[in-house]
């Protein structure tokens, strides 16, 4: 399925899980992304999110992606 990250085309608190993997840096409105993922998931259910990262390791994967590329990555700079 294919479908808006803003406009979710679930009911209300019908999800037990969201899972949100490297993608709100690349939505015009992180926070509206989030809010419609809070409107899907149902009470007591699990929101799984990562994104950029600031850690030591960051320019060693930064390296890694200039010598052998296993995406585009077009994100800001900003974590």
């Amino acid at each position: 399925m294919l479908a808006d990250a803003d406009a979710i085309p679930f009911a209300d608190a019908s999800v037990d899980c969201v899972l949100c993997y490297g993608s709100l840096h690349h939505v015009p409105n992180p926070e509206l992304t989030i809010a419609e993922a809070a409107r899907v998931l149902a009470a007591g259910g699990s929101f799984l999110g990562v994104e950029n990262h600031t850690t030591p390791l960051r320019p060693v994967f930064d390296a890694l992606m200039r010598v052998f590329p296993i995406w585009l990555e077009e994100a800001g700079a900003e974590a």
